[in-house]
């Protein structure tokens, strides 16, 4: 049994544009740019998976720009 507060350990570029609030094609200009750090999936899809760990990253390096 699978606690329910547990996050996932990846994130797709949908889930990570819902949470900024943004676009998906953001996010994925935020990938090529280098600005976040994503992992492409192997086979034809071209889907990314996004670590919390990196999330955190990015969100906080954001936050600082703000300021």
């Amino acid at each position: 049994m699978t606690d329910e507060t547990e996050l996932p350990k990846y994130y797709s570029t949908v889930q990570v544009a819902e949470m900024f609030e943004v676009k998906v094609g953001t996010v994925r200009d935020w990938i090529r740019q280098g600005r976040l750090n994503a992992m492409k999936l192997s086979g034809e899809t071209g889907q990314w998976r996004v670590t919390l760990k990196e999330l955190q990253r990015f969100a906080n390096k954001e936050l600082e720009k703000k300021r």
